[in-house]
Order: C-alpha cells, then structure tokens, then sequence
C-alpha cells in the first residue's frame, strides 16, 4: 500500500507546516510546480509503477517523491519507466530513504542539450591543446547517473566528462555537472552543488547552475523572465596536492578472472593499482563514488528532517562567477556573452609530467552563450504557446458546461422586454432577456 498526495508550492510564499516541503538535501521545487507524495509502505512495485505512470500522463513537468524507500527498490522503478518509454530523471537521497522521480521540461533538456551540443567541438580542441598529459578526452551528456559518497545518486540536467586512459582501462570522470533550476529554489541548488563538489571524492570539479526568473507558469505566463549562470567550485586550500589532484593515467588495470566483480559485471574482478604515490581518490565505482555506496543504502525513521536549502553553505564551496545569460526585462542589465571557465574544471595534471602545468591567462577556457540563449528563447516560447493554448481549452470547456447549464434551466414567463437576474453562476451575478412563453 501506499498514500499518494498532491500539493504545489508556490514562489516567494513560505512553507507552512500542513503545506508539502521537500527535505531533500536542499532540492525542494519552490515555483508553483506539481507535486505527488507516495509514502512506500509495502513491497508493491507494479502498483507504484501504475500510480506514478498514471500521474506523469499528459504532463509536461512535474515530479514524484517516494519516502521510506530503498535504493534497490528505487533503481529497480526507474528502470522500469526507462523501459516503458517514460524518459523521467531519478535522485536518491540516501540520508533521507527518498527518491524523487523529475519530468524535465524543455527548460532543462532543450536548453542545456542544445548549449553543451553546441560548444563541444570548440571546447575539445581547446583542451586538446593543453600541455600534458594526451590521455584525457571530452565527453559530453545529460543522462548519467553520479553515485556520492554517502550513497546518494543524482542525475543531473547535463555534464561535460574527462575519458581518462585508453582502451580498456580507461574511466570516465564527470568533471562539469550542470543542473537547471527551472523547477528548484536558487538555494536548493546551490546546497547541491555543494554535494557534487563535497561528497564526489573529488571528482566533480565545477558546478554550473542555470536559474530563471519568472519562468512560464500557469497564472504567470508574459511576465518577463531572466536566467543566469553561476558557476561554483570548491574553495582553494593553498595545497596543490589537494586543489589539483593528479589524473588517473599512471594507473593499471589489473584483470584477475575467476571473481565476482562489482565493477565490470563480467566475471573479472578489476583492482587499481597506483604506480606511484599522489593524492588518494576512489576508483571504486565508474560514477566517482566508493565501494560502499553501490552497495545500497537503507532509510532510518530516526533521521531528523532538515531543509538543507535554508542552511549557510560550508566554506569550503564558493560561487567563483555569476553573469546574466537571457533578459526580457527592458531597460535594464545586458546579457553576457561569453562563459569563463578554468581548464582544470575539467583536466588534471598528469603524473607523469609534474612540472607540465597551464598557468596565468592560458587557463581560461571561453564558451559562447549565443546558442544557449537562442534555445531558452525557444523554449519559453514554446512553453507560453502550450500555457495559453491550455488555458484556452480549459475557458471554452467551461463556457460549454456553462451553456449546457443554462440550456437546463427551465424558462420563466415574463412580460416582453423584461430584464430579468439570472441565478449566481460561477460565482458571478449576469443579467440577461429571458426567453419568452407562448400565452
């Protein structure tokens, strides 16, 4: 059995107690966003299946949260709307023995699929012409799974990655994660870029968040809307050993057959072997987490609900840049036009060349904003169009049951020419010329 509930949250109104929150390490929707709350009380997959199949239906956004789960159990229906065809995006959060199942709307795959697209061929070439190491390739996506170190899982809105090694000892590093908040609080997004940054062993380098203002929204639809960029990193220690940890090029796959593997699932059990010393990082899990956190994690009914969102973000993790992206506001700020980011937010040095680092100026790596901002043109358009037309269907479907209503009604006789009221309808007093009797 489970209990579903249903609740939006709108902007800019606080959270009252009987209103739903959600304490999910600072990732609660806060604009007016379509909410349906399961509590898992028994192991009944298909009828979960069913319930949250049934409320994504129709819909264009919109998100599920499921308490008192289980990993297991939360991989397990994911994997079954990614076979049904139903494309949603999944975070775990292991603390709290929840998952949160996301609808992405154009804001988040549209636009950030077009920009990271776009900038690919570029920002390659870029980093191919760093010196160092050759070892390490660009990849980018929108659909990965990170796996942290507290077993929590996010998948987020879209990443640049490193392929480190070749053939089949290489390893992919998700070094740029990039998450949309079009549906999120700028707080609950921050608070997860510093998990990304804090609990990713250090594999996560940057963070970028795309935030809007005033998006489109059913009651909210021409107000004009903004977007900006903030790129966020963890704070420097002064410690090169620990602000730029070697690459993973100087280590060795060693293939022992005849093993359960947890790493490759084919029989082989796979152990990384350092070469030589240098600043210690999981190699345990392809997402860049440990051992332990694919292993599974369990919820505890005496964990203590905390909103993340509202807490000071640690030290440890600062905002390195902000910019205005897009802007429908006449009059004020211009848009940026370019992105500055640092070529170790995505390479490492290599151990095998020490003395080989990019220094000053020649760090910077330029990304062009142009297409970023033409896709959340596309996409705000397409979204009012769809809003409008809704509302629309939504005012003629009324006005029909309105007639149908009237039409019931039985006439009255009147002498000709009187006005006469008719009953409140829809809340409203009209006056109207009845239609008269045959005497």
């Amino acid at each position: 059995m489970f209990t579903p509930k249903s609740s939006k949250i709108s902007e800019g109104v606080p959270c009252e107690k009987k209103s739903l929150k959600l304490e999910l390490d600072g990732t609660e929707p806060c604009e007016e966003f379509d909410i349906l709350e399961i509590e898992w009380v028994e192991n009944n997959l298909e009828s979960l299946e069913l319930q949250v199949a049934t409320y994504f239906a129709n819909k264009t956004t919109g998100a599920v949260q499921v308490s008192h789960f289980r990993v297991e159990e939360a991989r397990k229906l994911y994997e079954r709307f990614q076979e049904s065809g139903l494309k949603l995006k999944f975070d775990w959060f292991a603390a709290l023995g929840k998952a949160i199942y996301r609808m992405p709307g154009r804001l988040h795959s549209l636009t950030l699929g077009t920009w990271t697209h776009s900038v690919y061929a570029g920002l390659s070439d870029s980093l191919k012409a760093q010196p160092g190491c050759k070892k390490q390739s660009l990849m980018f996506g929108g659909d990965a799974a990170i796996t942290l170190e507290d077993g929590s899982i996010f998948h987020p809105d879209g990443y640049f990655a490193i392929r480190e090694g070749q053939g089949e000892g290489a390893i992919t590093r998700h070094r740029v994660v990039i998450e949309s908040l079009a549906s999120q609080k700028l707080a609950a997004g921050r608070k997860k870029a510093e998990h990304y940054l804090l609990k990713s062993d250090q594999v996560v380098h940057a963070v970028i968040l795309l935030n809007f203002e005033n998006r489109p929204q059913k009651g909210n639809i021409d107000l004009p809307c903004t977007a900006t960029l903030e790129v966020w990193v963890r704070t420097p220690t002064g410690d090169n050993a620990k602000d730029y940890p070697w690459d993973a090029c100087h280590l060795t796959r060693v293939v022992t057959n005849n093993v359960p593997s947890s790493f490759t699932g084919e029989g082989q059990q796979v152990d990384l072997v350092r070469l030589s010393d240098g600043p210690k990082e999981s190699l345990n899990s392809p997402d860049g987490g440990n051992e332990e956190s694919d292993k599974g994690s369990t919820w505890s009914e005496g964990v203590t609900k905390v909103n993340e969102a509202d807490l000071p973000l640690d030290p440890r993790v600062h905002r390195r840049d902000e910019l205005l992206v897009y802007n429908e506001v006449s009059g004020s700020a211009m848009v940026e036009d370019e992105l500055e980011l640092d070529v170790y937010d995505f390479l490492r040095p290599c151990q095998e060349h020490p003395d080989v680092m990019t220094t000053g100026e020649d760090r910077t790596i330029t990304l062009p904003l142009a297409s970023l901002r033409e896709a959340i043109h596309a996409a705000l358009l397409d979204d009012r169009r769809d809003l409008r037309e809704a509302q629309a269907s939504l005012e003629t479907s009324k006005g029909v049951k309105r007639g149908r209503e009237e039409e019931a009604r039985p006439t009255e006789e009147v002498e000709l020419g009187t006005n006469v009221q008719t009953p409140n309808i829809g809340g409203f007093v009209s006056k109207k010329k009845l239609r008269l009797q045959a005497s």
